[in-house]
């Protein structure tokens, strides 16, 4: 049947009904697509591009031509379709799925170069329309093993011409031919997609991939540390981060910069580390579209960002990821992905060129766009603010769906941060929990939850976990900012208890246990600690004492153990170079990343701080002190039901408080010790720490000499039960 069917290929290809198509312009939109880099007097191939062999009969199955065919889809029923390129290591070859529901014509394109122009393929193949609007086709022409790895979808209405938009104009240019949104693996986001063989270790390697096995820790266990994959080693020389000798320096702001620094924060004694957006994404920047970007602005799901990799023209992103992941979980350490699944690239939206004028993938108002302030809005199922969107958006549901699933059986992640998850619907997070959990029992999944007042208030005990947003303006903003009122003092109790049942009047979901909050004192989207306290080590202790000493999973930002300094301006205009981090810190601020460390080892070493249900009375008792709404004590596991005791004690006043201790022995673990001024002369010292031991007959032989503890301003202590 090949050769017959690539003469009617041909036939068709050379036959297409030249109609006279239009569209009523029905409305105006604030959204209009920026990215057109179409060359002038552009034509769609060449003439006298081969074709590729048609091998469909070799991939396809009768009973799945069958249900391709099922003019009503549903998620259930669609679920197990593999869109995006399929490659088959028993027939050398792949299968191709795209869904295109309103194309009159889709013709694959095959090029044996990365750097070959999209208008200008090596082989192209029309593809089979199905009444599901997936397009399909086999091959046996194009492999990752060949030069013919790289595609892209040329989409084409009854004219043979793009499709035209819901304003009445007609897509051009790159438009027309697009990437795979399904694509394992991209050269960056505007170049072709790449075939990729899941079941080979590298390019290099063609042994089987065996993942490392890993239990993902229990929510409660967690200490996540969030950090940007081109900021970790952007700026790292030989031996500058602590615990990494010899860092290659090629290897920066890459995924095997990362992979190399790994010991590092093994020694920092985290045991999860949350990723920023390592999916393909652009800047919205016409002019600089691969620029230094945080990822919030994604152009392709699956594909891993090619910006990180060695290479980003072979399909090595995909594997390098991988590996890195694998080397997170060889060290003990847990990989959250921070997903962007509510929204796409304004400047290169591939989901709007395939479908244009219905905008299938979208939430609509009338003719225009619905937004989440982002410019469009990803239509997997009802919106939050109960506006009717139509039917169910099967295909979209199933891109969101399919996504999560991904990066777990492909990459084995173990968890995942939801960017404004206000904007997805219930039905497909509570699927997703189902699905996930499916996977990986103990898969953590938190949130941004907010959009204005707005909140999923039906998040808690329904195995979410959210951004605790009051915690940080409780601790951080109030305690830290020397706020000294009575509110202050009822929220940072509140705080250090898991915010449990707080209601901050817009909607802050009612905790119910400590697994449904990720603490927080700084994170991407605002002022680091160090640039609040104006540097202060003593505050910045302080800060971290109580976070590591709170109820609720602690989540720091990186370089926040070595007090980085960054305004609110500075992380948000994402320069690279500000955002880089400055690995001299870690040794000029040497002192105050060991105290970090202590005190995350110390919530690490000691089940009571790690609670994940409510824990109830007799858990935490408040201790009495002379101070006001800026100092504070309590006891931590007051009957030892779940290992030692604890006393902390924090005071933001700039003077000494007395704090009247419980019965018992008590030996003080670490300290802070700001004298009563927070910018000079600060102490940190902890249990075994010879450099900095004070005198004073509280801290003889690191036990107090009575019922008290006398604790100087700006100062910190926290004592465990003999």
């Amino acid at each position: 049947m090949g050769p017959v069917r690539n003469l009617l290929s041909f036939l068709l290809l050379l036959s297409t009904v030249f109609v006279c198509f239009s569209c009523e312009q029905k409305g105006s939109s604030g959204y209009v697509p920026l990215y057109d880099p179409t060359p002038a007097g552009y034509v769609p191939f060449a003439s006298g591009v081969a074709f590729a062999t048609d091998d469909t009969d070799l991939f396809f199955t009768q009973q799945e031509l069958d249900l391709l065919n099922d003019s009503t889809p549903t998620y259930s029923e669609f679920r197990d379709v593999k869109l995006g390129a399929q490659f088959d290591p028993s027939l050398n070859g792949t299968a191709f799925r795209f869904f295109c529901p309103d194309a009159a014509k889709v013709i694959l394109c095959l090029y044996d170069s990365a750097q070959d122009p999209y208008d200008q393929p090596d082989r192209i193949l029309p593809m089979h329309s199905s009444k599901s609007g997936i397009w399909y086709v086999g091959t046996k022409a194009a492999s990752p093993v060949y030069s013919l790895k790289y595609y892209r979808f040329r989409i084409e209405d009854h004219t043979g011409q793009g499709l035209v938009d819901y304003r009445g104009v007609r897509l051009t240019g790159a438009q027309t031919v697009v990437q795979d949104p399904y694509a394992r693996a991209n050269v960056r986001s505007d170049g072709h997609s790449i075939i990729i063989d899941p079941r080979r270790t590298s390019l290099q390697e063609k042994s089987p991939w065996v993942p490392t096995s890993f239990l993902t820790p229990k929510a409660e266990d967690l200490i996540i540390y969030e950090l940007h994959v081109g900021d970790f080693t952007k700026k790292a020389s030989s031996n500058s981060i602590p615990g990494v000798s010899n860092f290659p320096v090629a290897y920066r702001g890459k995924y095997l910069g990362l992979e190399y620094a790994i010991p590092y924060l093994k020694n920092l004694g985290i045991n999860a580390v949350e990723l920023m957006p390592v999916h393909e994404f652009t800047t919205d920047n016409p002019s600089d579209p691969h620029g230094y970007s945080w990822g919030y602005l994604p152009v392709l799901f699956f594909a891993p960002e090619s910006g990180y990799a060695t290479d980003e023209t072979d399909g090595s992103s995909y594997y390098q990821l991988r590996k890195l992941i694998d080397e997170f979980h060889k060290n003990g350490i847990a990989v959250i992905l921070d997903v962007v699944l509510t929204h796409t690239s304004n400047l290169q939206n591939i989901l709007y060129w395939i479908d244009p004028k219905k905008r299938y993938y979208f939430h609509l108002n009338g003719n225009d766009w619905a937004s989440l302030g982002t410019g469009n809005w990803i239509a997997e199922g009802e919106r939050y603010d109960g506006v009717i969107g139509g039917a169910e958006k099967v295909f979209a549901k199933k891109l969101v769906l399919d996504n999560l699933r991904y990066w777990v059986e492909e990459f084995n992640v173990d968890g995942f941060r939801f960017d404004l998850i206000v904007g997805t619907s219930r039905s497909t997070l509570e699927l997703a929990r189902s699905e996930l959990t499916a996977l990986n029992p103990n898969i953590f999944l938190t949130s941004e939850n907010w959009l204005g007042s707005y909140r999923h208030k039906w998040l808690v005990g329904n195995g979410y976990s959210q951004w605790n947003d009051f915690y940080r303006e409780s601790a951080k903003t109030r305690f830290l900012g020397e706020l000294n009122d009575a509110t202050t003092g009822t929220r940072i109790r509140q705080s250090i208890y898991f915010s449990k049942d707080v209601d901050d009047g817009v909607g802050f979901l009612r905790a119910k246990n400590p697994v449904d909050v990720t603490n927080y004192l700084e994170s991407h989207d605002e002022q680091t600690v160090g640039n609040f306290v104006n540097g202060s080590w003593a505050k910045a202790g302080i800060g971290i004492t109580l976070l590591m000493t709170s109820l609720g999973i602690p989540m720091v930002y990186e370089g926040q153990e070595f007090v980085r300094d960054l305004s609110k301006s500075q992380q948000q205009s994402q320069q690279e170079d500000v955002q880089a981090i400055d690995w001299s810190l870690a040794s000029t601020r040497q002192e105050f990343y060991e105290y970090f460390q202590f005190m995350v080892h110390l919530r690490k070493n000691n089940p009571g701080f790690r609670v994940g249900l409510d824990p109830g009375g007799g858990y935490r008792t408040d201790i009495v002190h002379t101070g006001g709404n800026l100092a504070v004590g309590y006891v931590i596991d007051e009957n030892q039901s779940y290992g030692s005791s604890f006393v902390v004690l924090l005071n933001m006043h700039n003077y000494g408080v007395t704090f009247t201790l419980p019965p018992g022995s008590w030996k003080a673990q670490c300290a802070v010790l700001g004298n009563s001024d927070p910018y000079n002369n600060t102490q940190l010292v902890f249990l075994g720490d010879g450099r900095n031991v004070p005198s004073g007959n509280d801290f003889d032989n690191w036990a107090p000499s009575s019922t008290t503890w006398v604790l100087d301003g700006y100062s910190a202590v926290v004592l465990k039960r003999q």
